[in-house]
């Protein structure tokens, strides 16, 4: 959902349509499991059955890949495009590894240190770890890209199909390292929203199905021609509708 979605709505409505993707995303309608979701507890069950399991979401975090914290590994968060890696700078200015500086900086302890700047130095370290890590796998050696663009115009149509297509495509080069990232068992979460809305309905959806349809034919194709279609389960949740909490 964008901001333009927003216009015309009061306080109370945008609380509710936020109200809405997070209770989908949380099933935990009386808050047993406070900040946790559906996704992440499934991985501690697995992860407790001596399996080793991962939760991405892509390009964004999200409750639904959230699990108790400490029980099994943390989520991660991966750009439907590539990642980031930290420091990049110019090949004459090599000589300077400002990453052992900066892990160097961060893993500093005094009298000083407290649990907050100790917290964020540690996941400030595991952030450039994962997304060089993230980065070898989703690059094209040959090309350098991380995702697909060809055929694609500037158009509002193809600018939704790029977004969806990234995305699946991300998700399926994730699942054919699985080895490599060493986890028997994944679970994935995107969104794709902008599908409130309040006028030219029928042209709106169509656009948005279309874009839909494209990345998940896009996901198909690769899941099968990568052997791991059989392997695999799709869910689509829709948030539309009340929350479960007032309807308990």
């Amino acid at each position: 959902m964008t901001k333009s979605n927003y216009h015309g709505l009061t306080r109370s409505q945008l609380f509710s349509h936020n109200g809405m993707q997070h209770e989908i995303a949380k099933v935990d309608p009386y808050d047993k499991i406070v900040g946790t979701g559906i996704m992440g507890r499934a991985k501690d069950v697995l992860w407790e059955n001596g399996h080793v399991v991962n939760t991405i979401s892509i390009d964004n975090p999200s409750i639904a890949v959230e699990g108790i914290n400490g029980k099994s590994r943390p989520s991660s968060v991966v750009g439907r495009s590539g990642t980031s890696t930290f420091a990049m700078r110019p090949d004459n200015e090599a000589d300077f590894d400002i990453e052992k500086h900066a892990r160097k900086l961060n893993g500093l302890v005094d009298e000083f240190s407290g649990i907050y700047g100790d917290t964020w130095s540690q996941q400030f370290i595991t952030g450039i770890d994962e997304a060089e890590g993230s980065q070898s796998i989703l690059v094209d050696p040959e090309s350098g890209e991380s995702a697909s663009t060809n055929n694609y115009d500037n158009s509002d149509m193809d600018k939704l199909k790029i977004e969806h297509s990234q995305k699946w495509s991300t998700i399926s080069k994730l699942i054919q390292k699985r080895d490599v990232r060493k986890v028997d068992r994944d679970f994935f979460f995107t969104e794709l929203g902008k599908w409130d809305h309040h006028n030219q309905m029928k042209a709106a959806l169509r656009e948005q199905l279309h874009a839909l349809n494209d990345g998940l034919d896009t996901f198909v194709k690769e899941a099968k021609s990568g052997g791991f279609w059989d392997n695999v389960t799709l869910v689509i949740a829709s948030d539309f509708g009340r929350t479960l909490t007032p309807n308990r």
